[in-house]
């Protein structure tokens, strides 16, 4: 049975992740004092995102494409640097705590299940059984189906920010928060098929696999020497090569490459 998570249980089993990137692995025990100091991350420069993409089957059910009832695509993956992937678990865990208690004193207490981090013991079935039983006791009502594409990749930023603001009962986000914010809706990517060549191009030996498993992605000179190659997000806010050299460059733990 599953139990309400402190952050110091998650602290506790946090792990290495196997993915290469542009810092060096670290865990949450290790760089937990600097995530959880505001002015660090108020001040922290994020690496930009690496785009892959990972393979799914598709599984067709009605009209089976000629080649068979599977079909292998692909959807994309932007993998954070390590130790921003510690600052986002961080503050996803402090939102999800805020998200909890708001929760409790409205209207969607009852229906509003997703992202909910305090319903312990209970699983996707449990909450289907709740409103199998709601309807068998209800003389008559109306359920919807439905599902959004690519929601997050369509969210109204400014309408997120002013339900952050609600969130936190603020009127203008802290500096720590609007810096997380700010990367996760303004982020740059790379390209994985972009360092694949990059680092082929010095060693034809290398393998894939031993790029993206490797130490670390790109060193200091490969990220200097090719970051024009740095996709951007959002072309309204475009980041210069050199700011984004600057911004990664004075970054902590980098110099432990």
């Amino acid at each position: 049975m599953r139990k309400n998570k402190t952050f110091e249980d998650v602290v506790k089993n946090d792990y290495y992740r196997s993915y290469s990137h542009f810092d060096i692995r670290v865990k949450l025990e290790e760089v937990y004092d600097y995530i959880s100091n505001p002015q660090n991350v108020a001040t922290h420069s994020f690496y930009p995102f690496i785009l892959d993409s990972r393979p799914k089957l598709k599984v067709h059910t009605e009209k089976p494409p000629k080649d068979g009832r599977f079909e292998k695509t692909y959807r994309p993956i932007c993998y954070a640097a390590h130790l921003d992937r510690c600052i986002y678990q961080y503050y996803s865990y402090k939102l999800n705590q805020d998200y909890n208690n708001y929760v409790k004193n409205t209207l969607i207490d009852k229906c509003s299940k997703a992202y909910r981090t305090n319903l312990p013991g209970k699983t996707n079935i449990d909450f289907a059984k709740e409103v199998f039983d709601f309807i068998k006791g209800t003389n008559k009502c109306g359920i919807i189906v439905g599902d959004f594409k690519s929601f997050f990749d369509n969210l109204d930023h400014k309408y997120l920010k002013e339900r952050l603001k609600q969130l936190l009962n603020v009127t203008s986000l802290p500096a720590d928060m609007y810096a997380v914010y700010k990367n996760i809706t303004r982020y740059s990517k790379w390209n994985i098929e972009d360092i694949f060549k990059i680092r082929k191009e010095e060693d034809p030996k290398l393998s894939e696999d031993d790029i993206r498993y490797g130490r670390i992605i790109l060193n200091r000179s490969q990220f200097k020497n090719n970051v024009n190659r740095c996709v951007d997000h959002n072309k309204k806010n475009r980041h210069t090569t050199r700011l984004i050299y600057k911004r990664c460059f004075g970054k902590y733990l980098y110099d432990r490459i």
